[in-house]
């Protein structure tokens, strides 16, 4: 028997299988890539549609904290102080609740930085809407604490919006 023939067509028998083997890894590797691509891109596109949300229920909500006591006033002459408090706290109210809601429903899709600073600037916003109900326009402070409440509202908000500038720099989608 001649091994001369025999081994060239072992050897070649065996390095098909063993490219075979590789392209079926090969195969499985780029499905597993493609697979962590398509969750990685849904992720992205959800977290982003939930900041994009959160993002302008904020931007209400800090317009509306702001105008309970704005610095220049627009006074209806036939509007009890009453009716002008009730109004401005609907406002609030509804911007509020929308907030919340938007906030507490997608609390596990977004980083903790981001709830953390929301829920600060949550606290903040139900601060100032207390001290608006009951705080006295004619004390010293009134006008003083609005000015420090708005203005760490702002800042929270501003926070918030690097935070998830940085958030959706990390998870921008890879092609």
């Amino acid at each position: 028997m001649d091994y001369t023939f025999w081994i060239p067509v072992i050897l070649a028998i065996g390095s098909l299988i063993w490219n075979l083997m590789q392209q079926r890894s090969i195969e499985n590797l780029k499905s597993k890539n493609e697979k962590a691509n398509l969750i990685h891109r849904i992720q992205f596109e959800k977290e982003f549609g939930i900041y994009e949300d959160l993002w302008a229920k904020l931007i209400e909500l800090r317009n509306s904290t702001g105008q309970l006591r704005p610095i220049l006033d627009y006074i209806d002459p036939n509007q009890t102080e009453e009716e002008r408090k009730t109004e401005r706290l609907k406002k609030v109210d509804k911007a509020f609740t929308a907030c919340l809601l938007s906030f507490d429903k997608n609390k596990p899709f977004y980083s903790k930085e981001v709830y953390d600073e929301v829920e600060q600037t949550i606290r903040t916003v139900k601060k100032e809407v207390i001290e608006y109900q009951h705080g006295d326009v004619s004390d010293r402070n009134y006008r003083d604490q609005s000015e420090k409440n708005l203005d760490k509202i702002v800042s929270l908000i501003d926070n918030t919006c690097e935070i998830i500038r940085q958030r959706i720099g990390i998870i921008k989608v890879k092609d």
